[in-house]
């Protein structure tokens, strides 16, 4: 197979009219994905006559590879709308999430004459709760890429009735990108106070099972506004209770019932939520996160430490 993806690889830069021939017949009759995905890629590089017809071949094709590298080609083609509509809808109903993810990102490139209707259709399975969560960022990107002053009036109809700005990016980040951002990026510098291995110590706490222990949205609310959700095991909450008591502790672990603090007594108090009165949160050392990383980068890591259950 290397050789063969080799060779198309040659056509490619051979740009002779024959050579063109080769490859379609390899993208028409091979069995290997790869050299199909590598053909399709070789008859954009040559600007094949009808490489428009190639690339709806190509997004019909059973491998995921091979429609992938057809979506990247989208916007070197002129294409029938009715066609365009009918691939579309296999690939966001049927296509894997990377897919669907580089889809939305080629639809914000193209013409909104071709691609309006079907952005407004996403745009209302948003709002209906009916788009996969791993989309909706990158539904949000796709039509500021447009500049559509319509479609951004229907989509900030949408923002206001969410319960934050930062919602879309909660599902569908990259747990690799993720991983390498809290370990190289610059702007956030999430290593240099939390690990991730089992006995490491920094300035904040190990986040070895911190996906174990509280969800995406309390992961999001954590890094966007850390004082509000502490992190088990520190900082320190003041709780007026109803009849007055006032109870100050360091934060154990925090549940849809109860908070149990770790105060001055031998034993850790266990306070039932509907003894709360007001509760105070000492302020976090950590910035906010959601003024100092993209969406995109939360998004990632986000995906990175809901991952981490302490295997």
């Amino acid at each position: 197979m290397q050789v063969k993806v080799a060779l198309v690889g040659m056509f490619a830069q051979v740009g002779e009219r024959p050579a063109s021939q080769k490859i379609v017949e390899l993208l028409e009759n091979n069995e290997g994905a790869q050299v199909r995905a590598t053909a399709l890629l070789a008859l954009g590089q040559l600007d094949y006559e009808h490489l428009d017809q190639m690339v709806m071949l190509g997004m019909r094709d059973k491998s995921s590879v091979v429609r992938t590298e057809a979506i990247g080609l989208l916007t070197e083609v002129s294409l029938d709308k009715e066609k365009f509509d009918d691939t579309m809808r296999a690939v966001l109903g049927e296509g894997s999430v990377s897919e669907q993810q580089k889809l939305l990102k080629v639809l914000g490139q193209l013409d909104t004459l071709l691609t309006q209707g079907l952005i407004e259709k996403l745009i209302v399975r948003m709002g209906n709760n009916n788009l996969d969560p791993n989309l909706h960022l990158d539904l949000s990107e796709a039509i500021a890429r447009t500049h559509s002053e319509y479609l951004g009036i229907q989509l900030a109809a949408l923002v206001t009735d969410k319960s934050s700005d930062f919602d879309e990016v909660m599902y569908g980040g990259s747990i690799e990108n993720g991983r390498n951002y809290f370990y190289e990026g610059s702007a956030g510098q999430c290593v240099r106070c939390h690990g991730v291995e089992k006995g490491s110590v920094g300035v904040g706490p190990n986040l070895r099972e911190i996906g174990g222990l509280l969800t995406r949205k309390q992961l999001l609310e954590a890094l966007v506004k850390p004082s509000k959700r502490l992190a088990p095991g520190y900082g320190v909450v003041t709780l007026t209770l109803k009849g007055g008591q006032v109870v100050a502790g360091i934060l154990m672990e925090e549940n849809d019932e109860e908070l149990i603090l770790k105060t001055t007594e031998a034993e850790p108090m266990d306070i039932p939520l509907e003894r709360i009165q007001t509760r105070t949160n000492s302020p976090s050392s950590m910035p906010p996160m959601g003024q100092i990383l993209t969406k995109r980068e939360l998004r990632d890591v986000i995906a990175f430490l809901a991952s981490l259950q302490g295997d």
